[in-house]
């Protein structure tokens, strides 16, 4: 520890110690310090407190432990919870012509007259829905040949290629194994146990692969099909997210619409995979998506999700106690109210509401703390998450606020959040894919069924006539 010689209290700082320069110099060095400290620990806290709720993260990656309920944005209808009045309601209702009758009688005597001998005055009926026990059914197809009496020619029927083999499945059962697999995620592992236990046929994982691979080749001009239908689509919701193939991080592409839904897997998130798909480059219509730079390299008609953006702003509130965010919140659920009753930027509310809105990011701006250089860090300055998100709401305020301005824009992707989200629900249940082609083979079929669910198509059905290589159109 330096020592001082100190004579009196004017007395300066002999040279066995450091002077009041040195120490002043050294507390503003400490203090600056300790500012970039607090600050990178409030980043890490903040960021170890996001989750599916104040972020883009999805749920599957909330872990074990279950975040707290998030803060609904809702107001409150006042209606009691359950059904409300005037609700039909679902119940079991007899059937009028059951498939199989059984009577019960009574049994015993009574004064010495055996009671199973006398005539009913009236049921009480009671009825059991269930089903017949499962059996496979083994139907053997004969193509016989004839030879022609006057001249010896044989004629022989012509054998359909779904009979090419001595022994094969059934299109009904290669239909029931891809809707388990597919359409249920149920893992193959399960899926053949289950094939085994239910039905009484046993077969390989490599079967039911092969099962799923065929389907899929059924499929690919329905895919074809479905491309062409969004490209030309006035409103398409985009969005992408991450899937694990043969051990590496590939990525799942979502294009959907109210009747449509097309996925592709690809190596790549962003501009090169936007290219390979052959969708994005030539649509021209209203594109919705989060705010991936990417999709700006396309001339389509921008709309950025809200509901992205709320989430960021209910972690800039909650986790960075920022009251803006607080405001803007406010402000953006005031103006999808607004639209939602049917008013129009010409109406003074949602004037008054622009303006408070544009008025409360210039003023967050000016608060928050300006893009720097970091000491030792060489490339763009550096902006934090705070100014990074105000910066964004700023230069891409059209593409937020487009639902305002234009009638028929959603207020967020939830369209295609929700169908991508089933491609994270593979991942969950089975882990990853072993390999790309096992990935384009769900893609493709889960778009089918995901086409067909939205126009009001069983799916068991619909799987059916792509196994007879009958699918239905785009």
């Amino acid at each position: 520890m330096a020592k001082f010689l100190v004579r009196d209290s004017t007395e300066k700082f002999t040279d066995f110690a450091p002077g009041p320069d040195y120490l002043f110099g050294l507390i503003t060095e400490l203090k600056e310090e300790n500012n970039r400290l607090r600050e990178e620990n409030a980043a890490l806290r903040a960021q170890l407190n996001q989750n599916s709720s104040n972020s883009s993260r999805p749920p599957s990656s909330d872990g074990p432990r279950k975040p707290p309920a998030p803060k609904s944005l809702r107001k409150k209808s006042g209606k009691k919870s359950g059904g409300q009045p005037g609700h039909a309601g679902m119940n079991l209702k007899p059937v009028e012509k059951p498939d199989i009758v059984v009577p019960h009688l009574p049994t015993g005597s009574c004064c010495g007259i055996n009671l199973s001998s006398l005539k009913p005055e009236s049921f009480e009926n009671r009825q059991v829905i269930d089903i017949p026990p499962v059996a496979p059914i083994v139907t053997e197809h004969q193509y016989g040949k004839v030879i022609c009496p006057k001249c010896g020619k044989i004629h022989s029927q012509s054998i359909p290629a779904e009979h090419s083999q001595l022994v094969q499945y059934g299109s009904r059962l290669i239909a029931l194994v891809t809707n388990l697999n597919i359409f249920h995620h149920m893992p193959i592992d399960r899926l053949t146990g289950f094939i085994k236990s239910f039905v009484g046929v046993s077969m390989s994982e490599g079967t039911v692969v092969n099962m799923i691979r065929r389907m899929s080749r059924t499929l690919e001009e329905f895919e074809e099909q479905v491309r062409e239908k969004i490209i030309l689509s006035i409103l398409v919701h985009f969005d992408e997210t991450g899937a694990r193939i043969a051990g590496k991080l590939n990525w799942i592409h979502s294009h959907s619409t109210s009747s449509e839904t097309l996925y592709i897997p690809h190596a790549k998130r962003g501009g090169v995979a936007m290219l390979a798909n052959g969708i994005i480059e030539r649509f021209k219509g209203i594109g919705v998506h989060d705010c991936l730079k990417s999709y700006f390299r396309f001339a389509f008609i921008h709309v950025l999700c809200c509901a992205h953006l709320l989430r960021e702003l209910i972690f800039m509130r909650d986790e960075m106690k920022k009251r803006w965010a607080g405001r803007l919140i406010a402000i953006l659920i005031a103006l999808k109210t607004a639209r939602e009753k049917g008013l129009t930027t010409e109406d003074k509310r949602i004037q008054i509401l622009l303006g408070r809105w544009d008025a409360e990011v210039v003023r967050a701006l000016q608060g928050t703390k300006k893009a720097y250089r970091r000491a030792g860090i060489r490339g763009r300055l550096y902006r934090g998450k705070v100014r990074a998100l105000l910066e964004r709401i700023r230069d891409y305020r059209g593409d937020f606020l487009r639902f305002v301005y234009e009638d028929g824009v959603p207020f967020d992707n939830n369209l295609s959040e929700r169908d991508i989200r089933m491609a994270k629900l593979k991942q969950k249940v089975s882990g990853c894919f072993r390999s790309f082609r096992g990935a384009v083979d769900f893609c493709r079929i889960r778009s089918y069924l995901s086409t067909m669910v939205k126009r009001g198509n069983d799916p068991m059905e619909a799987l059916l006539l792509a196994a007879q290589g009958r699918p239905l159109e785009a």
